[in-house]
C-alpha cells in the first residue's frame, strides 16, 4: 500500500499492528527469562556474568561485598532469576533488588552499632549516587507507616519510631527506586543507581525537574545520544519526526537557514506573527525581536530587516538562532507542549517551549575527547529532482504549441527551435544541483572534576558545502565552557556556562533554471566565460538566466554569545534560594552585491548595486527563585516562588547603494551613486512573578499548580499585566492496591493525567499604544517643500489587552511487561480568543503607510488533535537488543467563531469552521473536448467563471467551491535501534501527510518558451477536437486566462505526502590494540546518513521544502572518528 493512498485512520491501525506484534514478541521474550547452568566451584562474579549472558540482566555491586561468598557449585535447569540468586546469596549478608533489567546488591546486615536498635527507635543514614556524591531531596519512606523524610544537602536523613523489621522505600527523580529492609540497623549507607528506563530518567520542566512516571504535563525529551546520531549542524533538525505534535520544516536546504517550528498548530490570524516556540538555553530565554520580515510564519532570526526588493542577504532567508549552538554540546532537549508545562512562561510560551540543556563536567579524572569527521569521508547529493522532459519531448511540446496558437516560430520567439542545438540535452537540475556536498567537523574537549568542582571545555569547527556547483560554504566556530563548584558542606553552589559562536556563511542563491529548455546553451563558453553570446544571440535577445550565479558570495558574519550564571544556597533542609542571571548577545553583518559583470554586456549604462546591513541583539535576564521541599503527611510537597525580569533590544541598520560604475568599488557605500538608508529599533521588557505547587501523595496522586502574573512593555499602562495559570492532576492507577488484583499482569504501570490552563500572547509590535512618528523626506517619496517632515507612523490604541489561550490536555501512559513496552496517548484542545492583530482600516481614514490599528478581535480559534507514541523492546539479551519506535500526531485547526465577520475586512479571508491556513479554489473539471481549454465549475451559476482573489470568498461572489486545508495531516516518525555485541545501530523514518503546489501549474501555459514540464503531460494532453484529456492543449500564449485560472483551482495542488528515511547510524568501538599503536584509547568509528531516500508521488522535487527554485535538502553520509582518554 502506497503512503499517499493511506487515509488518516490507516496509520493508527498500523501503529496498533506494530504494537500487537511487539507484545507478542515481547511476551515470548519475557517468558524465556530462564537460566540453565551446571558449574562446580563457581564464584559469584562468574555466575553473574553467566546470568547476564543468558538473560541480559546487569548487576550493580561493590567488588568487596562478594569476598564473603566462597566458590560454590550450582546445577539448575530453567530456573528463575530469583531461584538462582537465592542459591548464590544463601548464608551471606547480601540481599538484592531487581529494577529495569538491573539487579542491585546491598548489604542487608550491617555491623551493629554499640547500642542495638530497639523497637521504635531512631535510624539515620546517608544516600549517595554511584560516584559517592551526596543526593539532596531523596524521599525515604517507612513502608509500614508511610511516614518519611527527605535528605539534606549532605544526603543525610533521620527517621524515628523505626522497628527492626521495617522496610524503607527510597526514591528520587532520575534514580531507580529501591526498597531496603532495616534489619536492626541504626545507620545505613545507601547507594542509588541512575535510572536508565524511559519512565524514570530526568525530564526538565521550566524551573524544576520530573520524570515521565511523575509528570503531569506533556513533555517530550530528546537525549544527546539521539542528537549525536545525526550529522546536522542545526540542533532543531535533529527533532524531525521524533516529537509528537511538533512539525519541523526547513525553509531551504542551507544549513544556517531558519527552521519553521510549529507545536500543535497555528495560533494567530496574523501571518506576521512567527509560529516559533520560546527557546530556553540553560534557563535563559533566547529572544530576537522580529522586524516584521518573517518568512512563511518563521522569524528570520539573527538577520532582521531583510528587504526582498533589493539585495539584502535573503539567500538563506535569515539565520536560525539555534545554529549558534553545536549539537554535540547539548545534553538534552525537552519540548513543552501543554499549559501545565508552559504556563509559568506566560505569553512567552504561548507557542510552546523548547528547553536546551548543555553538557556539564562530571566528577572523575580529566577526560580528553577528540572527534573528527574528515571531508573526504563525506558525500552528499540532492535528495530528489523533479522528473522533466528530455530534449525531443520538449521540442515536440513547443512545436505543437506554435501549431495550436497559429504562430510561426522566429528567432525572437523560438530560439530553442531555430537557434539552439536541437540534439543537445542538459538536465539543468543536475547541472546546477548535481555537485557533491561535503562536511567537515572537528571537536576537541576536556572535562572532569572532583566531588566539589566540575568543568568542561569544548571547541568545535564545522564546514559544510551544499550540492550547488557554485562556490560557497557554511562555517561555524564554537567554544563552550562550563565550571561548577559546591562548598564542602554542600550548602552553596555556583555554576557558570558560556557559549561563543562565530558563523561565516558565503553561499549564493541559485538561478531559477530548473525549467529551462533542455537544449539551451551551457552557462559558460569553451573559454570558461559567461556564455552571453550564444544565449543572447549577440545582443538580439536578453534571456541569459544565470545572473545570480555570476554574483560574488553573499557573506554573512555573525557572532553570538550566551552566558548563564546560577547561584544556589541551601540554608536548611529542603529550602533552596537560587539566582539565575543570563546574557545573550549577537551581532550580524551581511553584505550582498549585484555586479556589473553579472549583467548583460549588451545593455548600456549598467551599474552595480550593494547592500550593507547589521543586526544587533542584546538580552539580559535576572531570575531569582525560592524552593521548599518537605514531607507532608504521606506525600512530598514542593513550593516555589520565582521572579523574572528580562530586557531585550534589537537594532537593525541597512544601507543600499546603487549606481556603482565599477565592480571594484562595491566594497564601500561611499562609492555608490545613490544611497538609501533605513534602520529599525525595538525594545521589550518582560517581568513575571510565578508561584508553583506540586504535591505527590504516596506516588499515586500528583497535583501540580502554576500561577503567573506577567507584565509586558507592549501594552498600555491600564493593560500592562496579565494573569495566567494552570492546574494538573495525575493518577498512577497501577499503585492502587485495590486495582492491582484486577489489572492484567502484563500492565506494570498505568497513569492517567489531565491539565487545564491559560496563557496569553503579546504577538504584536512594540509600543503600538504610543504615538510614534517617523521622518519623511523627498528620497522616501514624501517631505514638504523639499524639507524633511515628521509624520505619524502608526495609529495608536491604548485599549488592546492580552490575548487568551486556553489549553486542555489529557494523557494516558502505560508500561507493559516490566517496562518492555511503553505507550503514551494524548488528546489536546487549545482555544485562542481575544485575538491581537493588526485590524485593517478603511482607505478614507488611512495615511501614509498607515492602514491598520492594533486591537483585539472577538474570534475563537481552535487547535485540537491526538498524539501518540510507543516503543517496544523486541529483543533484550547480552549480545543483541532491538527496540521499535513509533509516534504520530494529527492536529486540526479551525476558526470556530467570529461574530460579525461579514462586516469586517476578514470576510474574504477566513471561513467559519475552516483552517486559517487554507486555500479557496475553483474546481477543475478537466479539458473541454471541443476547444482543449481548461473547464471549471460555475459554482454561482452566473454563466461565467470568476475568481476574486487568493482568500476565502463571500458566499456566491465568485466560483470558488473547493477549500483545501494546507496544514499538515497525520505526521510523525518510526524506526529501530539496538545493539549487536559491540555494534550500535539505528534507523529512523519520518512521514507527513500534506498537500503541495503541483509542478503542472507552475507555468502560465504548457508550451511557452523555456518552461519545461513533466513528460507524462505528453500522453494526457488535448490535441484535437473530441479528445478526452487530463491536460489542456499546448499554447505559446503566456497570458492565457484559462491557464491562469488553473493556478487558482484544485488542479494546482497535488498530494505531497512522503515517507523519508531520515537517519541511519552505525557505531563500533575499534579494538584497543588498534588505538595503542598510534597512542589512542577508546577509539570508535561511526557511520551516519541523513535524508537517505524519499518515497513520494509529489511531482515538484523535494516534498519537504516544495520549492523548484530554492536550495533543496541534501542527503549526507559521514564517517566520524572519536577517541577519548
Amino acid at each position: 500500500m502506497r503512503f499517499s493512498d493511506c487515509k488518516s485512520g490507516s496509520l493508527p491501525r498500523l501503529a496498533a499492528f506494530i504494537f500487537t506484534i511487539g507484545l507478542l514478541i515481547t511476551g515470548g521474550d519475557l517468558a524465556a527469562q530462564k537460566i540453565t547452568i551446571s558449574k562446580k566451584e563457581i564464584t559469584p562474579a562468574k555466575l553473574f556474568r553467566e546470568i547476564r549472558k543468558q538473560t541480559g540482566y546487569n548487576f550493580f555491586y561493590k567488588d568487596e561485598w562478594l569476598q564473603e561468598i566462597p566458590a560454590f557449585s550450582i546445577d539448575v535447569k530453567d530456573a528463575t532469576i530469583e531461584e538462582v540468586m537465592s542459591i548464590c546469596l544463601k548464608g551471606s549478608s547480601l540481599s538484592y533488588h531487581i529494577s529495569d533489567k538491573t539487579i542491585t546488591l546491598y548489604q542487608s546486615k550491617k555491623e551493629k552499632s554499640s547500642v542495638p536498635l530497639q523497637t521504635d527507635t531512631e535510624l539515620s543514614g546517608t544516600i549517595t549516587n554511584s560516584s559517592n556524591q551526596p543526593l539532596d531531596g531523596v524521599s525515604v519512606v517507612v513502608k509500614r507507616t508511610k511516614n518519611g523524610t527527605i535528605t539534606n544537602a549532605k544526603g543525610f536523613f533521620t527517621l524515628k519510631h523505626i522497628r527492626p523489621d521495617d522496610v524503607l522505600q527510597v526514591s528520587i527523580i532520575g534514580y531507580n527506586a529501591i526498597q531496603l529492609p532495616v534489619e536492626a540497623q541504626s545507620s545505613m549507607k545507601i547507594i542509588l543507581k541512575e535510572a536508565s528506563n524511559q519512565l524514570d530518567v530526568v525530564v526538565k520542566q521550566a524551573y524544576s525537574k520530573t520524570s515521565q512516571r511523575l509528570a503531569t504535563g506533556s513533555i517530550t525529551k530528546i537525549s544527546s545520544e539521539e542528537i549525536a546520531k545525526q550529522p546536522v549542524m542545526n540542533p532543531l533538525m535533529a527533532l524531525q519526526g521524533r516529537v509528537p505534535g511538533l512539525v519541523v520544516t526547513p525553509t531551504n536546504g542551507f544549513a544556517s537557514a531558519p527552521v519553521r517550528m510549529e507545536i500543535r498548530g497555528l495560533n494567530s490570524l496574523n501571518s506576521k506573527v512567527p509560529s516559533d516556540p520560546l527557546y530556553v538555553i540553560d534557563g535563559v530565554p533566547l529572544t530576537v525581536l522580529s522586524m516584521g520580515d518573517e518568512f512563511n510564519r518563521t522569524s528570520t532570526g539573527f538577520i532582521q530587516g531583510i528587504n526582498y526588493t533589493y539585495p539584502s542577504g535573503n539567500t538563506t532567508n535569515g539565520l536560525s538562532p539555534l545554529f549558534s549552538i553545536n549539537p554535540r554540546d547539548i545534553e538534552s532537549i525537552e519540548i513543552l507542549k501543554d499549559a501545565d508545562a508552559t504556563a509559568v512562561y506566560g505569553a512567552r510560551g504561548a507557542n510552546g517551549v523548547i528547553l536546551i540543556t548543555t553538557k556539564k563536567g562530571k566528577p572523575g579524572p580529566a577526560r580528553f575527547e577528540f572527534d573528527v569527521t574528515p571531508p573526504f569521508f563525506t558525500i552528499g547529493k540532492t535528495t530528489r529532482f523533479a522528473k522533466l522532459m528530455n530534449t525531443q519531448q520538449y521540442l515536440q511540446m513547443r512545436r505543437e504549441a506554435f501549431k495550436n496558437s497559429g504562430e510561426t516560430p522566429t528567432i525572437l520567439t523560438a530560439p530553442d527551435l531555430l537557434l539552439w542545438d536541437t540534439t543537445r540535452y542538459t538536465d539543468w537540475q543536475k547541472e546546477t544541483l548535481g555537485g557533491r556536498a561535503k562536511s567537515l567537523s572537528v571537536s576537541i574537549g576536556l572535562s572532569g572534576g572532583t566531588d566539589q568542582t566540575i568543568f568542561r571545555v569544548n571547541a568545535n569547527y564545522n564546514r559544510e558545502t551544499n550540492t550547488s556547483n557554485i562556490s560557497g560554504a557554511t562555517q561555524r566556530y564554537t567554544l563552550a565552557a562550563q565550571i561548577g563548584h559546591t562548598t564542602k558542606d554542600r550548602k552553596f553552589s555556583i555554576n557558570f556556562s558560556s557559549k561563543l559562536a562565530y558563523m561565516y556563511v558565503d553561499v549564493l542563491s541559485r538561478s531559477p533554471v530548473t525549467l529551462v529548455a533542455p537544449n539551451a546553451p551551457p552557462m559558460f563558453d569553451k573559454d570558461g566565460n559567461p556564455n552571453w553570446s550564444e544565449w543572447n544571440a549577440d545582443g538580439l535577445l536578453n534571456i541569459y538566466p544565470f545572473g545570480r550565479d555570476l554574483k560574488p558570495a553573499n557573506p554573512q558574519k555573525t557572532t553570538a554569545l550566551t552566558n548563564s550564571l546560577m547561584l544556589d544556597y541551601k540554608p536548611f533542609k529542603g529550602f533552596t534560594l537560587s539566582l539565575l542571571t543570563g546574557y545573550n548577545f549577537s551581532h550580524n553583518n551581511t553584505k550582498d552585491f549585484l555586479t556589473i559583470a553579472a549583467r548583460s554586456p549588451y545593455i548600456s549604462n549598467v551599474t552595480g548595486e550593494a547592500s550593507f546591513s547589521t543586526t544587533t541583539n542584546t538580552s539580559v535576564l535576572v531570575n531569582p527563585q525560592a524552593t521548599y521541599q518537605t514531607r507532608l503527611g504521606r506525600g512530598n510537597l514542593e513550593l516555589s516562588l520565582v521572579g523574572t525580569s528580562q530586557f531585550t533590544e534589537t537594532n537593525v541598520t541597512s544601507q543600499y547603494g546603487y549606481g556603482y560604475t565599477n565592480d571594484i568599488l562595491l566594497g564601500s557605500i561611499k562609492n555608490a551613486g545613490g544611497v538609501i538608508v533605513s534602520d529599525a529599533f525595538k525594545q521589550l521588557r518582560n517581568a513575571s512573578f510565578i508561584g508553583h505547587v506540586n504535591y505527590n501523595y504516596d506516588n499515586r496522586y500528583i497535583i501540580n499548580l502554576n500561577g503567573t502574573r506577567q507584565g509586558s512593555s507592549k501594552f498600555g499602562p491600564a493593560n500592562k499585566y496579565g494573569s495566567f495559570g494552570s492546574a494538573a492532576f495525575a493518577w498512577i492507577a497501577s499503585e492502587e492496591n485495590w486495582l492491582k488484583p484486577v489489572l492484567p499482569k502484563a500492565i506494570n504501570f498505568l497513569k492517567f493525567s489531565a491539565s487545564y490552563g491559560m496563557d496569553g500572547s503579546d504577538g504584536i509590535d512594540e509600543y503600538q499604544y504610543l504615538e510614534l512618528w517617523t521622518i519623511q523626506n523627498m528620497a522616501s517619496g514624501g517631505g514638504y517643500n523639499g524639507q524633511m517632515v515628521l509624520i505619524p507612523s502608526i495609529r495608536p490604541n491604548q485599549k488592546y489587552k492580552w490575548e487568551n489561550n486556553r489549553k486542555f490536555n489529557s494523557n494516558l501512559v502505560m508500561g507493559l511487561f516490566k517496562d518492555r513496552v511503553n505507550l503514551s496517548l494524548t488528546y489536546y484542545q487549545n482555544r485562542v480568543s481575544n485575538q491581537l492583530t493588526a485590524y485593517p482600516t478603511p482607505a478614507y481614514v488611512n495615511g501614509s503607510d498607515i492602514n491598520a490599528i492594533i486591537t483585539n478581535i472577538p474570534m475563537l480559534l481552535e487547535n485540537r488533535g491526538w498524539e501518540g507514541s510507543i516503543d517496544v523492546k523486541l529483543v533484550s539479551t547480552q549480545d543483541f537488543s532491538l527496540t521499535a519506535l513509533f509516534n504520530f500526531s494529527r492536529n486540526r485547526n479551525r476558526l470556530l467563531s467570529f461574530p460579525g465577520i461579514d462586516q469586517t475586512p476578514y470576510a474574504g479571508q477566513y471561513a467559519i469552521g475552516k483552517s486559517i491556513n487554507m486555500a479557496s479554489l475553483l474546481h477543475y473539471k478537466g479539458v473541454d473536448p471541443l476547444t482543449g481549454a481548461p473547464a471549471f465549475e460555475d459554482y454561482n451559476k452566473d454563466g461565467k467563471i470568476t475568481w476574486n482573489g487568493l482568500v476565502a470568498p463571500p458566499p456566491g461572489s465568485d466560483d470558488r467551491a473547493i477549500v483545501y486545508d494546507l496544514q499538515p495531516g497525520i505526521n510523525g516518525g518510526f524506526g529501530l535501534q539496538g545493539n549487536f555485541k559491540k555494534l550500535s545501530f539505528s534507523l529512523f523514518f519520518v512521514y507527513k501527510k500534506q498537500k503541495g503546489y503541483s509542478l503542472y501549474t507552475s507555468v502560465s501555459s504548457p508550451g511557452i518558451f523555456n518552461q519545461n514540464m513533466p513528460p507524462d503531460i505528453l500522453d494526457g494532453h488535448w490535441q484535437q477536437p473530441g479528445d478526452i484529456a487530463s491536460y489542456p492543449a499546448f499554447s505559446t500564449v503566456i497570458s492565457n486566462p484559462y491557464f491562469g485560472l488553473m493556478a487558482v483551482s484544485d488542479a494546482a495542488y497535488t498530494d505531497a505526502s512522503y515517507i523519508r528515511l531520515n537517519n541511519i547510524s552505525l557505531t563500533y568501538p575499534l579494538p584497543e590494540s588498534w588505538g595503542r599503536t598510534i597512542g589512542l584509547k577508546n577509539l570508535s568509528v561511526s557511520l551516519s546518513g541523513q535524508n537517505i531516500f524519499t518515497i513520494t508521488r509529489y511531482n515538484g522535487g523535494d516534498p519537504e521544502t516544495m520549492s523548484l527554485f530554492g536550495m533543496p535538502p541534501s542527503n549526507l553520509y559521514t564517517i566520524r572518528f572519536n577517541y577519548n582518554f
